[in-house]
């Protein structure tokens, strides 16, 4: 009602015409609803100041803030609109741009359910006179706040959005199909497995979520639906009937490398009632945690604060934070900031921009909070945001939600960096190592910053007793461990792009980039190269990190670099070009290494060959449907036979040199000497000219490209296939003595 009140007030009533009204209803507000006089008061509150991150571009952060967003439920000014709408149709675009820009930062919560058309306006407004950042902005906000079609917001986000909005991860499975090539040649080892189950000790046949780190990282809290029937008496699990349930919270100790110890419910905490989500803070002085249908309670789920009392070992002053935080619905997933004087939480109060917002409060003394605050439209939007947590040292925003841009499943955690007292940086999603086609909700990381913890389940599921997600509420929730990757990590800030291209052509390849974090072995999730060749990375800065490039039209490309800052590297990579042979057969072209040039008379292969016979054998490793036919040349110095039993030598040297680094079957293989039959210089004057045609070459070339008529109805058997190709190498090799290949 209050609220309604407010809304009237700033919808319909003119200040220079209606003095009295206002003073009327002034009167009523102060004597009939006190507590929305504490509520304006209360509204100005920040929360405390944040450590400002380095600037960079891997981190975004808006250009326009939204300063009034507790200040005002709905902000209307009919003057301002009028003018708005006389300089559209002027199409006056500077200046409506400068009017929409000032109108728009005063919205309300209720505004970006109501008056999307002027941010569009505003989007339209600032791609036309060049400023496209804030257009993307604004179309991203559209985005996340739209309801109904948002088509022609996609269209216009998707014209402007660069790589970075939209990552091209490689499908895990893929990657670590990969990862097991590269073994046969290299000792690289990929990030264990997406989600290590935390152990059958912890996890039972019911729902576990809400984990919280303790006073120590061996020390972990948790919510579970599991119901001992007598912990003390009887140590075998008893649990109730799946459709029967008490939530509690229960305590874990980590046994060393064994895992972690049996979990014991929290005694003179849990109740009857439903209790779950805790958090601990920094200083392990205190617990917040959410309660459900308790007599003291506002609303379905309130959130409550117990401290720690050493001399007993238990948490106890148990109490619920007031009307100013709690609603008279559901309030759950409180998260401390590093201080603990700031808390955030999710809530479905009606009064937000969704499902489920996330909030704050600030302490204003021993035991008094500020009445709780929207977080904002960039964190918030119309679909859920849940479970934040708040980094233990860097006040860096993890959270969950289904209505940010780009996801794997249907929730996903995010990340948020706060540069000033009113601005929150556009989120990013953790990455595949994280987030599956699953649901994944809370998210903890220990203080060492060296393990994450989060509750994954495969359908959707309630995590707190009246909680708005609901599908199936007998589906199982697990928590799960995982070391912590780059895209989660609070300092990767620094941006690492580039563009990978053909040495020699400059044409652009689609493949796949890897980084690896030499120092901390830091799982990076893996990325496709773009449509233009682009890559781009979020990394930590001042740490070495190993570079490798693979496609299958090149060869793999590996090099060690250094970030110190935001890092651009334009990668050459030596392409496998594909060409019409003289022949029906689709072939590939030749390619030749300067460094394969071997000793006169010798077959040995040189230290100076290795690097780029190892190109080769990467090549086979990761792409099995390429075969490889190795052609041995030598000067016309010599018997003509001997020559060509020479240069069939070193080719079988170079094929043995392959097959044993590389463990490939040994038919896809083969080993040609064709002597001085095909020189590349005729005739041979100079040493250089001897140099130059006592060479090999290496013809690349899949399977299925060996079809000599691809219009026959009948196709050969793979032994006609080869055997025609091995005629027409013969008949090549008769050829014009001075043709080239």
């Amino acid at each position: 009602m209050k609220n309604k009140i407010l809304f009237l007030i700033k919808k319909n009533l003119d200040p220079n015409k209606y003095k009295i009204s206002y003073l009327c209803i002034f009167i009523l507000i102060v004597f009939f609803t006190p507590t929305y006089a504490q509520r304006n008061k209360d509204s100005k509150i920040k929360l405390e100041e944040f450590r400002p991150i380095n600037k960079s571009g891997a981190v975004y952060c808006p250009q326009i803030t939204f300063l009034n967003i507790e200040s005002y439920r709905y902000y209307y000014d009919p003057r301002q609109l009028k003018e708005i709408k006389r300089l559209q149709q002027e199409n006056n675009l500077p200046e409506l741009k400068k009017a929409l820009d000032t109108y728009i930062r005063y919205f309300g919560i209720e505004n970006f359910k109501k008056d999307l058309d002027l941010i569009w306006a505003y989007a339209q407004a600032a791609e036309k006179t060049g400023n496209q950042p804030l257009a993307l902005e604004l179309y991203r906000l559209l985005l996340k706040h739209h309801r109904g079609s948002s088509v022609k917001s996609q269209l216009a986000f998707d014209s402007l959005a660069s790589p970075s909005e939209k990552p091209k991860y490689v499908p895990l499975k893929y990657y670590y199909e990969l990862i097991d090539k590269w073994q046969l040649v290299d000792t690289l080892r990929p990030p264990d497995q997406m989600g290590t189950s935390m152990g059958e000790e912890i996890n039972s046949p019911y729902e576990e979520y809400g984990l919280a780190i303790g006073q120590t990282d061996s020390i972990i809290y948790f919510t579970s639906k599991r119901l001992l029937m007598d912990t003390v008496n009887d140590p075998v699990r008893k649990y109730l009937p799946a459709d029967k349930f008490d939530e509690n919270i229960y305590k874990s100790v980590r046994l060393g490398e064994f895992g972690w110890d049996y979990p014991l419910p929290l005694k003179g905490l849990n109740t009857r009632y439903n209790e779950g989500s805790p958090c601990i803070s920094r200083d392990g002085k205190y617990m917040a945690f959410s309660r459900c249908d308790a007599p003291d309670g506002f609303g379905d789920c309130d959130l409550y604060i117990a401290k720690w009392n050493e001399g007993d070992g238990i948490w106890d002053e148990v109490q619920n934070f007031g009307v100013s935080v709690n609603s008279t619905t559901w309030d759950s997933h409180p998260s401390f900031s590093v201080t603990g004087d700031t808390l955030f939480f999710a809530s479905d109060r009606k009064t937000g921009f969704g499902g489920t917002d996330i909030y704050f409060t600030v302490r204003q003394g021993r035991k008094r909070w500020s009445v709780a605050q929207n977080i904002g439209p960039i964190i918030n939007t119309q679909a859920n945001e849940l479970s934040p947590f708040l980094h233990p040292s860097d006040n860096i925003l993890y959270f969950s939600s289904n209505g940010h841009l780009f996801s794997f499943g249907s929730y996903d955690i995010f990340k948020s960096y706060k540069t000033s007292r009113d601005t929150w940086c556009e989120p990013k999603n953790l990455g595949p190592f994280v987030n599956t086609k699953s649901s994944e909700y809370y998210f903890t990381i220990d203080a060492s910053a060296r393990l994450l913890y989060y509750a994954r389940a495969e359908k959707e599921v309630r995590l707190m007793r009246n909680e708005p997600v609901v599908q199936d509420p007998y589906t199982n929730s697990d928590l799960y461990s995982f070391p912590l990757p780059m895209e989660a990590q609070p300092k990767a800030i620094v941006r690492f792009s580039g563009k990978v291209k053909e040495s020699q052509t400059g044409e652009v390849f689609g493949g796949v980039v890897v980084v690896y974090d030499i120092a901390d072995k830091i799982p990076i999730a893996p990325k496709y190269i773009d449509e233009e060749g682009n890559f781009e990375f979020e990394l930590i800065d001042k740490k070495k990190y190993l570079l490798i490039v693979s496609g299958e039209n090149f060869f793999r490309l590996e090099e060690l670099f250094e970030v110190n800052g935001d890092t651009y590297r334009e990668v050459e990579v030596q392409g496998v070009r594909q060409k019409m042979a003289s022949s029906p057969a689709q072939q590939i072209e030749t390619i030749q290494f300067k460094s394969i040039e071997f000793a006169p008379n010798s077959t040995g292969i040189l230290p100076k060959m290795e690097n780029d016979l190892h190109l080769i054998i990467d090549f086979l490793v990761e792409h099995p449907d390429f075969n490889l036919d190795i052609y041995g040349h030598t000067d016309s110095d010599g018997n003509k036979e001997k020559n060509k039993e020479l240069s069939l030598q070193r080719a079988e040297s170079i094929r043995n040199y392959i097959i044993s680094y590389g463990r490939l079957e040994t038919d896809r293989i083969k080993p040609f000497g064709l002597g001085s039959e095909k020189p590349l210089v005729f005739p041979e004057i100079t040493e250089e000219d001897k140099r130059v045609n006592r060479r090999v070459e290496f013809r690349l070339f899949k399977k299925d490209m060996m079809l000599a008529n691809p219009n026959k109805e009948d196709e050969k058997s793979e032994e006609e296939l080869e055997k025609e190709r091995m005629q027409n190498i013969e008949e090549e090799i008769k050829e014009n003595e001075n043709g080239d290949w």
